[in-house]
């Protein structure tokens, strides 16, 4: 029988070995990257392309550490990565080391050569009105967004020789520049201040509020002379030149003159008067021309009432009255017109652009306006007035004729003679609305009187109307017809019966057909037209509709709203639609509306095959409300379908479920959803009851455990392993089984832990089998000796 002897050797010693820059002594300062360690260190590593690495592991491999020694340190991946140590208690990380950014610790002198910023607007001064720096150099821009206080003198661009508070020695072009105070605004004033007795006065400089281009203006060199001005070429040359006139000036020996303007004495001096004469034009005061001769009412002094832009006074009689006068742009017409002949204008008419009047006594006849016209070509007028106001009245022609007649004859306010081959008229008049709010009138006349015939307008001839005539009392046709505004026509004063028109308030009655506006009668009443064929007019007015002796329905405006059902008392009756002859749709006494049925079992019912209802759209939804407060909503968005809770219903659910099941699915407002229960515990997705899936695939953001085949990995021994399981009961890195059954599985995490595990007992599978091929071997060996 053969013996087998196991033995299990393992020695590794290290004594005094030096390869290539290593160096491990076995006593002394250990070199990696050096020969020549320093002896203060235990351990040397040198490297100018390289550094060191520690061992990097997840939190949770971090806090599997078993017994971790006070000053052990790792670098952790996840959850706050960083550098982290162990203090003897716990792992504190590592904070990391900020540059210094405070001067508090300078000392004099110091220098500063990086930007010194505020942290916040208006939070640093340099220097104040009362503490002030030393002389300060600012070898490139100083930008002051405070303000600056220099108690000492300001020089710019140069250091020495300073003669002035502010000293400017440019090195460009631009010495001295004022930047607007806003964006896109107008540049700041330059002032020359002064002191008095008044407080302070100065002298400003501002730049024009519009500047095309940039403009620099040369100032001659020379003074000028007494009397010279400032003159520029357009090309922003400044020189000096005397004086061509325009503008205002003062001379001794004219007085003060302007442009155009001919001078008047005021008694004491010439002054600039109010007549201004261009050559090609004359106008009173400085107002754009519309003629040659051109007066204005207001124009200079002329403001008084009772005035007239140009007036023309006739030849007076031997005792020095008025024949005939005449105004322009008249206003006030009573303070202009002799109350003596005329009594007052009505208050309404103010202004005139003609106004002329004859106060003879003379036989001879007259006319305060006349105007011929003996054109043979086109329209002529001989007076042509219009009135577009759309204000109190206005007329377009006034004519007024106040007296008796007597002995001269008769008097008109507008008296017109027409002749001709051609169609003539002696008055023509034209109205334009331009307001519903007041009446407009071509021709215009009033009568009054108790004696006599008394006639608004008199026609001797035939009278033509091409349109409407609009009557508001009566119609006389000679004392033997009239027709009155109702449209009672008759003899006398008494209508002619059955025929038109109805008093008394009796009932109108047509024996036979009614037809207006047609001549093809189709029915009892037959109306024809466009646009606004038949107006009923009232007071809530409506149409009743009978069938027989049933009170079917009615048709009635009320208000804004128009009616349209069944008649009170009709309590069986619908409102049918019907189209191409076939009762489509309808609604019921209850109220109840139905689409492609007459019997409607819901407030809405929709009855039809294929597609019964279509919402169309941009964005098209249906909102459903408790109330007036808006719940949930069913929503068509670009190519997806919405169905969820109203905003403002922060605690509404979605709910799935079915008549015979239930509540079944239900989705949360925090995105949590929960099937066959509504508690989900806190996580997204609770499932009370199994799950069965083909495939379930978990992605981690951590790294996968590969790492634990690298050659740095430090594999614990079993040892290791040994003691923490009879010190924990369970395998390092595993949670327990109380966290299993107080936290549950995290199944990602729990498998990445899992597979660390197998790949750790891999190796120490490889390791036994390495072991055991050793200790084959030494057998083998002990065998054939």
């Amino acid at each position: 029988m053969k013996k087998i002897f196991f033995s299990l050797i393992a020695l590794a010693t290290f004594s005094n070995v030096s390869i290539a820059q290593n160096t491990f002594p076995a006593t002394g300062a250990a070199g990696i990257g050096t020969s020549t360690p320093n002896a203060a260190s235990l351990l040397d590593i040198t490297s100018t392309t390289k550094g060191v690495l520690i061992p990097r592991m997840t939190k949770v491999q971090r806090d599997a550490i078993i017994a971790p020694v006070e000053g052990l340190m790792v670098y952790q991946t996840n959850s706050t990565p960083g550098f982290y140590f162990f203090d003897g208690d716990s792992w504190e990380a590592v904070a990391p080391k900020g540059a210094t950014k405070t001067l508090g610790n300078l000392t004099a002198p110091t220098k500063v050569e990086i930007d010194l910023l505020p942290a916040a607007d208006n939070t640093v001064s340099i220097g104040s009105s009362t503490v002030s720096w030393k002389d300060a150099n600012f070898g490139g821009n100083a930008n002051f967004d405070g303000k600056g206080y220099f108690l000492g003198g300001l020089n710019v661009g140069s250091f020495s020789n300073q003669t002035a508070m502010v000293e400017i020695t440019p090195t460009s072009a631009s010495a001295l520049r004022l930047n607007p105070y806003t964006v896109g605004g107008a540049t700041g004033e330059m002032q020359l201040m002064e002191t008095t007795a008044n407080g302070f006065n100065y002298v400003g400089f501002k730049a024009p509020t519009s500047i095309l281009a940039n403009k620099i203006w040369t100032l001659p060199a020379a003074d000028g002379t007494n009397g010279q001005v400032l003159s520029t070429n357009g090309a922003g040359v400044l020189s000096w030149v005397t004086g061509t006139g325009g503008g205002a000036e003062t001379d001794p020996q004219v007085g003060t003159i302007s442009t155009h303007f001919i001078p008047r004495w005021d008694g004491t001096a010439l002054v600039t008067g109010n007549l201004k004469d261009t050559l090609t034009s004359i106008t009173n005061g400085n107002y754009s021309k519309k003629g040659k001769v051109t007066i204005y009412r207001n124009g200079g002094l002329i403001v008084d009432d009772g005035v007239s832009a140009v007036q023309g006074i006739g030849t007076t009689s031997v005792g020095g009255s008025i024949l005939s006068k005449g105004f322009l742009a008249a206003k006030d017409l009573n303070e202009l017109v002799d109350q003596q002949f005329f009594p007052p204008f009505s208050s309404s008419l103010d202004h005139a652009g003609v106004l002329g009047y004859i106060t003879s006594s003379a036989s001879a006849d007259g006319s305060a306006v006349v105007g011929l016209n003996s054109s043979t070509a086109g329209t002529s007028y001989g007076l042509y007035g219009i009135s577009n106001g759309s204000g109190s009245l206005k007329y377009g022609s006034f004519s007024k004729a106040v007296g008796d007649g007597g002995a001269f004859g008769l008097n008109y306010g507008t008296y017109g003679e027409a002749s001709g081959a051609v169609a003539n008229f002696g008055v023509y008049g034209n109205a334009v609305a331009t307001s519903a709010s007041v009446n407009t009138y071509g021709v215009y006349g009033t009568a009054s009187g108790t004696t006599g015939s008394v006639y608004a307008g008199y026609f001797a001839g035939d009278v033509y109307v091409s349109e409407k005539l609009i009557v508001n009392d009566w119609i006389d046709v000679a004392d033997s017809m009239h027709v009155d505004k109702a449209l009672v026509v008759g003899t006398g004063n008494r209508p002619i019966a059955y025929e038109f028109a109805v008093t008394g308030g009796a009932d109108a009655y047509i024996d036979d057909v009614l037809s207006v506006n047609t001549t093809t009668a189709t029915a009892q009443l037959n109306v024809s037209g466009s646009n606004e064929t038949v107006l009923i007019e009232g007071t809530t007015p409506y149409i009743k509709l009978k069938d027989g002796a049933n009170q079917s329905g009615f048709v009635q405006a009320s208000g804004n709203d128009l009616r349209m059902g069944t008649l009170s008392g009709n309590s069986v009756g619908k409102l049918v639609f019907r189209f191409n002859g076939v009762d489509k749709n309808g609604m019921d006494v209850n109220g109840r509306f139905g689409l492609g049925t007459i019997s409607p079992s819901a407030l809405f019912h929709l009855k039809g095959t294929d597609e019964v209802m279509r919402i169309e759209g941009t964005a098209p939804f249906i909102q459903f409300y408790n109330g007036t407060t808006a719940k949930s909503f069913i929503w068509s968005t670009g190519n997806d379908l919405k169905i969820g809770i109203s905003t403002g219903n922060s605690t509404g659910r979605l709910i799935l479920g079915t008549a015979g099941g239930g509540d079944q699915v239900f989705l949360d407002s925090d995105g949590t959803v929960g099937i066959g229960t509504s508690d989900t515990k806190g996580y997204k997705l609770g499932v009370d009851g199994s799950i069965v899936c083909e495939e379930l695939k978990v992605k981690l953001s951590q790294n996968w455990p590969d790492y634990v085949f690298a050659d740095d990995y430090k594999l614990p021994s079993l040892k290791e392993v040994e003691n923490s399981i009879q010190q924990n009961k369970h395998l390092p890195g595993i949670p327990s089984a109380k966290e299993i059954h107080e936290d549950g599985i995290n199944v990602g995490e729990m498998q990445k832990l899992l597979m660390q595990k197998i790949e750790e007992l891999t190796l120490y599978v490889i390791d036994l089998e390495k072991k055991n091929n050793q200790l084959e071997s030494k057998v083998t060996a002990l065998e054939n000796k």
